[in-house]
């Protein structure tokens, strides 16, 4: 037998892999929808209207739909235990309120016999969660008494969740070799796994800067080159061109 550990990784052949465009300019539900998702806030100097054929608009469009097309997703398969993989931390903050919100805003407060406390039912795995905090939630997940879990690529690697069946990617990662151990979780042990990506199909506007630099200062919206913290993110383009935060 001959094992290669210096090739590149690859994703078993039972991990079936999906994506679904996000075009704010032919769907205008972001606009009407109750709860509407919070954001992260970088438009909020910015005049965002449906009927305002702006770049900002539109970005601010696609920070509000893919919340509301992953909600279509998790209704139309059903999902009884997903993993959700977000950008930052604080689009794992806004995830988790809105996904309370439509479970009837309580939140997990600890295992229940009677299981799942709601359909939307979910805890958070990032960087900024505490250790303690990270490890329990996990096991919740595990456990099955709640559906899903939204994380940062801290939750990328290294984390085995026996029979996965859906990884949803809010986002696509900074790195290829990320992608691959998102999608890794699922399609594990020969169970089949699907992996669905939401692509937005336009420029979103996004936070890019140095968290040193940045620690106790109002963050700027105004773009990195212009000295502030955010940068355009064109989702479809090859990642390594730009990381965002």
């Amino acid at each position: 037998m001959w094992v290669d550990l210096k090739g590149k990784d690859s994703v078993p052949e039972t991990v079936h892999h999906l994506v679904l465009p996000v075009d704010p300019t032919s769907d205008m539900s972001w606009s009407r929808q109750n709860p509407i998702p919070h954001t992260d806030e970088v438009h909020k100097n910015d005049k965002v209207d449906v009927n305002n054929n702006s770049p900002e608009s539109h970005s601010e469009a696609i920070k509000r739909l893919k919340p509301l097309k992953l909600k279509e997703l998790l209704d139309a398969l059903d999902c009884s235990q997903c993993l959700i993989f977000c950008r930052t931390n604080l689009d794992c903050d806004n995830l988790e309120a809105y996904l309370t919100a439509l479970g009837g805003g309580r939140g997990f407060r600890g295992k229940v016999e009677k299981g799942v406390e709601n359909p939307y039912s979910c805890v958070v795995m990032a960087g900024m969660r505490g250790n303690d905090e990270r490890r329990e939630n996990l096991q919740a997940f595990k456990d099955g008494d709640v559906r899903f879990l939204v994380c940062t690529d801290v939750a990328a690697r290294g984390i085995d969740i026996k029979g996965l069946p859906y990884c949803i990617n809010l986002c696509l990662p900074d790195k290829d070799e990320d992608y691959l151990h998102r999608v890794g979780r699922v399609g594990r042990a020969d169970h089949m796994g699907l992996a669905i990506s939401l692509v937005a199909t336009q420029k979103e506007k996004v936070w890019y800067y140095d968290k040193k630099k940045w620690a106790k200062k109002e963050l700027s919206t105004k773009l990195a080159d212009q000295g502030g913290c955010c940068i355009w993110y064109d989702e479809p383009l090859p990642n390594t061109l730009q990381r965002p935060l």
